[in-house]
């Protein structure tokens, strides 16, 4: 059953952000075949599928599944132009009278939850993405947000549960949620919740496995959570992919200084390294500084 929404005011949606302008939107259906029953009372019959369809590119298409509520989930599909022509039906009627505002009050309470949480406004932060999970609780956006708010707030149980939810959204692991899910991995981090930001990036790391910065950050919360052949055999990817990445330089030298340095460790509360981690790190060292790399 199809969860009660949020009313929609349409005075509020005629100040629509810039976002929601610009390029096609619309829904196209297609015709797919059903069949019920089992047997002698087994039957076909062509039904309607809506799809919700937004222009990324002069030729190029996103195209989402409609969920109960009648707003685009999951993971997008890129389509052609002639492949959305020749497999597809507009059905701008159908978009303008039943999709259209239910999308841009989404989009809106993700927004406004958005500005709220830049401001530190928590409470509002909370209230919109909630409003905004109520149209879809799979929105990428809405469930970084709350999560996101839940840190900022200190509320760790809550933020576990809605990690639990994000780690488990192939869509939320995409390019054009990058900036969210690297802000996610380090607020984890810094909350001290070492095995779910680890857990964050490697998820982040199997669909994205040539992004330098991701893989620091992996490095950096084995570093915090006190594991040195995590965060060396990371490391070592991350400077075979930049060997002049200076955020992993830095690293690496920490964790020069602290061998046989029972000070820059207690410093730092950081574990004895044993030998074969010295060798591995000084190694490491050794390998990189000698590449011809600018390190300026």
């Amino acid at each position: 059953m199809a969860k009660k929404l949020p009313n929609i005011d349409p005075q509020e949606l005629s100040h629509a952000p810039d976002a929601l302008k610009g390029g096609l939107k619309c829904v196209f259906s297609d015709k797919r075949k059903v069949t019920i029953g089992t047997g002698t009372t087994r039957q076909s019959h062509q039904q309607n599928v809506y799809w919700y369809v937004e222009q990324i590119a002069p030729e190029r298409f996103g195209v989402w599944m409609l969920n109960e509520n009648g707003v685009p989930t999951g993971k997008r599909k890129e389509v052609g132009k002639d492949e959305l022509l020749s497999s597809f039906y507009p059905e701008l009627e159908y978009y303008n009278k039943h999709i259209a505002p239910k999308v841009l009050q989404m989009t809106m309470s993700v927004s406004r939850g958005e500005q709220c949480r830049s401001s530190s406004d928590f409470d509002g932060a909370t209230e919109e993405f909630d409003k905004a999970l109520q149209f879809d609780e799979s929105n990428v956006r809405a469930v970084f947000g709350l999560g996101l708010t839940h840190l900022a707030r200190g509320e760790t149980h809550k933020a576990q549960h809605t990690f639990k939810d994000l780690i488990a959204l192939e869509a939320a692991f995409t390019t054009e949620h990058k900036h969210l899910f690297n802000e996610m991995g380090i607020q984890l981090r810094k909350n001290a919740l070492f095995a779910e930001s680890v857990a964050f990036y490697q998820r982040a790391h199997e669909l994205s496995d040539k992004d330098e910065n991701l893989l620091y950050n992996l490095a950096r919360a084995y570093f915090e959570g006190n594991d040195w052949p995590g965060c060396l055999r990371w490391l070592d990817k991350c400077l075979q992919l930049n060997p002049a990445l200076k955020e992993a330089l830095d690293l690496l030298h920490l964790a020069i200084e602290m061998i046989g340095n029972e000070k820059v460790r207690t410093q730092f509360d950081k574990p004895h390294l044993d030998t074969e981690r010295a060798e591995q790190a000084q190694a490491l060292w050794d390998r990189t500084l000698g590449l011809d790399i600018d390190l300026d």
